[in-house]
């Protein structure tokens, strides 16, 4: 069975959530690299943004 958002193939149904704090770069390639089929980053909060506070 084929997983599509779209027109994008996705490899598996295994999806990783967004965490605070947590799903930096390196980590998101680390899971990707062991099998994961779709990763995303976590929301920026737009107050933080106008106030360019990215903690």
């Amino acid at each position: 069975m084929e997983w599509k958002i779209g027109n994008v193939v996705i490899a598996n149904q295994v999806v990783l959530a967004p965490m605070a704090g947590i799903g930096n770069s390196a980590y998101r390639r680390i899971v990707k690299e062991m099998g994961c089929g779709l990763i995303y980053a976590e929301m920026v909060s737009f107050s933080n943004l106008i106030h360019q506070s990215f903690q």
